[in-house]
């Protein structure tokens, strides 16, 4: 499986759909960036690793937007909404952390 064309449209945080199908999907593309064939073309793109790190870094602004949001507004949604929205949060979270920690943070690890 090649680099993602999906990449580019994680560019901005209009861009992230909090659909399940949709996150499911962003953390398959994150995850498939873990196996060799993947690591290694990325780790020779030195633009796909500044792409991916700008996208690591959208990522956790969204995150912080949304958790300040959710804390925000909890009190007042119903419980079901509540837990679709806390386990589409802990989703974002270890999407972010595979990216940085796993991906980028190997890359870097390798690098040096």
């Amino acid at each position: 499986m090649p680099l993602s064309d999906d990449w580019p449209r994680l560019s901005g945080p209009e861009s992230i759909s909090l659909e399940k199908e949709e996150l499911n999907h962003l953390w398959e593309l994150v995850r498939a960036l873990k196996q060799e064939q993947e690591f290694t073309a990325l780790f020779s793109d030195p633009e796909q690793i500044q792409a991916l790190s700008r996208t690591a870094d959208t990522l956790s602004e969204i995150i912080t937007r949304f958790q300040d949001g959710f804390t925000r507004t909890k009190p007042t949604l119903p419980p079901r909404t509540v837990e679709k929205l806390s386990v589409c949060l802990e989703t974002l979270k270890d999407i972010h952390w595979c990216l940085k920690q796993e991906v980028l943070g190997n890359v870097t690890t390798i690098a040096t």
